[in-house]
């Protein structure tokens, strides 16, 4: 991997692979939902929507995608919490020509019809809502939960009436605060030449004026104990959906890599512990997981599934025992050797495939992360059963837990499961 800066502060890394076929290319800047103020939750998404609506180089839809298109190429956004990517997958031979239309397309967005891509913006936010209006997503009352009015619990995609409100003012203005060059980074993986591609973004991504960098800014000092601990919305279903999600680690924390083995102990194939406990031996869901969200600074350890309404409070019981179970017995020899291997060869599969290199050092330049890849893999053969006791004791804490729930349980049911979360509180 090579690396340089251009005079503006934009960061480039380039990862050549010479044995695959196609070359990713991610601009990723440092814009999401925690930056945003709650007037204007939701912008992140809504001007990476009207990114694509054309450019002064391919002044409609139809034209910036054909530009892209012709190569070969697949053009794809997403906006999260704490950055947006905007991706362009191509064939190895198209690769430097994609990359000069693909700073043109960033270059000069016209955002155009934003009263036409409202109308998209309301159809995927209505994707969230019930027939009341009221928000039925897990995720987004999870980290309600968990974060309360900062930024890490605002959603992605904000409200109807937010989203309605924004003008094209508020899009140039935000656009002009954070799509500069010392809040994002350019980083590409395949079958190019590293220089050349160096060479490349450093003339055409030097319109980007420098700016300055988005600092996120942490959750209070005990912002863990403050909170509400459990929430419900009745969403009648054939199932209700349940969350327990732990506070946990972000992406430099130096105990990252054995938190993400302990979610592998947890669940990483149909012969894990959360899979075998709860399908194997209890057939109390079809289907849960494991997995861990973390942000620049803190993160989230979720456990979850979608399970029997009667059976809410049996599946929290479930979950959190799972996690309890790792504060006391240390994980055998052999089950930590077989996801530590599985790790490890996760990390060789990265080289593999381009859009994985690129999105790792892309992010690991967003979120701050102070790791390579072979530093990852000396970490993960290094950790000890010790040390994911000590790791699970300081996460997986009952009383740091949050448990939410959309569903159709009865008012009494939830109101023992109310219950239940405070007892572990205690």
């Amino acid at each position: 991997m090579s690396r340089s800066s251009l005079p503006n502060g934009l960061e480039v890394h380039a990862t050549e692979l010479p044995a695959v076929h196609d070359a990713t290319v991610i601009f990723a800047v440092r814009a999401g939902s925690r930056y945003e103020p709650p007037a204007t939750n939701g912008i992140s998404h809504v001007l990476e929507h009207m990114m694509f609506r054309g450019a002064a180089a391919y002044p409609s839809p139809r034209e910036l995608n054909l530009a892209v298109e012709e190569l070969g190429g697949t053009l794809d956004a997403a906006t999260h919490v704490d950055f947006t990517t905007y991706e362009l997958t191509l064939p190895g031979e198209t690769f430097f020509e994609g990359v000069a239309r693909f700073g043109r397309i960033l270059e000069a967005p016209l955002l155009l019809d934003l009263a036409l891509e409202k109308k998209i913006l309301r159809e995927e936010l209505l994707e969230d809502l019930d027939e009341d209006g009221r928000d039925i997503d897990i995720d987004n009352l999870s980290r309600r939960l968990l974060y309360g009015s900062h930024g890490l619990g605002h959603t992605i995609t904000g409200t109807l009436d937010g989203i309605e409100k924004l003008t094209e003012a508020d899009l140039r203005a935000y656009l002009d605060a954070h799509y500069v060059g010392r809040n994002a980074v350019v980083a590409a993986a395949g079958p190019f030449d590293p220089a050349a591609f160096h060479a490349l973004v450093h003339g055409r991504f030097a319109f980007l004026r420098p700016g300055d960098r988005t600092h996120a800014i942490a959750p209070a000092s005990g912002y863990e104990d403050a909170r509400d601990r459990y929430a419900f919305v009745h969403d009648p279903g054939s199932q209700s959906d349940v969350r327990v999600s732990f506070p946990a680690f972000g992406e430099s924390h130096p105990d990252l890599v054995a938190l993400d083995l302990l979610g592998r102990v947890l669940d990483d194939g149909m012969g894990s512990r959360l899979p075998h406990r709860l399908r194997d031996q209890l057939g109390l869901v079809y289907d849960a997981f494991a997995s861990i969200d973390p942000y620049e600074d803190v993160g989230v350890f979720d456990l979850g599934g979608s399970v029997a309404h009667a059976k809410v409070s049996e599946l929290v019981r479930e979950l959190v025992g799972l996690t309890d179970a790792l504060r006391s017995v240390p994980v055998p020899a052999d089950e930590l050797e077989r996801v530590r291997r599985r790790y490890l060869w996760d990390l060789d599969r990265m080289l593999d495939d381009a859009h994985s290199m690129a999105s790792f050092h892309a992010m690991r330049t967003m979120l701050g992360s102070p790791h390579e890849l072979e530093d990852l893999r000396r970490i993960a053969t290094n950790v000890t059963a010790d040390e994911l006791v000590r790791v699970a004791k300081d996460v997986f804490r009952p009383s740091r837990a949050r448990v939410a729930v959309v569903g159709g349980m009865s008012d009494r049911a939830s109101d023992k499961l109310r219950s239940l979360v405070a007892d572990l509180a205690k």
